[in-house]
């Protein structure tokens, strides 16, 4: 019996419910790569996607440089902005030595990689 081609991994883990535990490999594996890049892009796309609106900086601009008082915008209060956008964008609760140790973009990825965010 050929294995069953699905169309996105939601429709294949339904499936997993009605079929046996072996299959369950089957349709993972058919995902994961795809998924493990999904995630990897939209988590830098949530990441950039917050500092573009709440420092108002354009999507092609170099994150890797931004840095809390040195950007334009990037002042105290657009910092608790962006510490909230970021939290509501991957669900997470930053801790209080993180919100204060995030003063570049590159220190907010790391930040947010270590609260479970893929950017590998």
């Amino acid at each position: 019996m050929a294995p069953h081609t699905y169309e996105s991994a939601s429709q294949c883990l339904g499936d997993l419910v009605l079929v046996d535990f072996r299959l369950e490999s089957t349709c993972e594996s058919q995902f994961r790569k795809a998924e493990r890049h999904t995630m990897v892009n939209s988590s830098m796309e949530k990441l950039k996607n917050a500092f573009v609106k709440v420092l108002g900086v354009g999507p092609d601009g170099n994150f890797e440089s931004m840095a809390y008082g040195e950007t334009q915008g990037w002042d105290s209060i657009a910092h608790m902005n962006l510490v909230a956008e970021i939290e509501t964008a991957f669900d997470i609760m930053l801790a209080t030595e993180d919100v204060i140790g995030m003063r570049t973009f590159v220190k907010a990825k790391e930040i947010v990689a270590r609260n479970g965010a893929s950017f590998a």
